[in-house]
């Protein structure tokens, strides 16, 4: 996953085998204590992958709560 290409271009077993590092990247960022530094953990993340990164996250906050 090196964001050098569009996820949703990808074949859905590709898509597939992403969400398991898209996951973990989530979890890795939501270790951060505080606010800015996830937020910056967020904005290192490739733009291509970034929104579903940010949006792993989102998910898994909510089931944090």
């Amino acid at each position: 996953m090196n964001g050098k290409e569009r996820l949703e271009d990808q074949h859905p077993s590709i898509q597939s085998c992403c969400t398991f590092y898209i996951y973990r990247e989530a979890k890795r960022i939501m270790r951060h204590k505080a606010k800015i530094d996830r937020i910056d953990a967020l904005n290192k993340v490739p733009e291509l992958l970034r929104p579903h990164v940010k949006k792993e996250v989102e998910r898994l906050w909510l089931l944090d709560k």
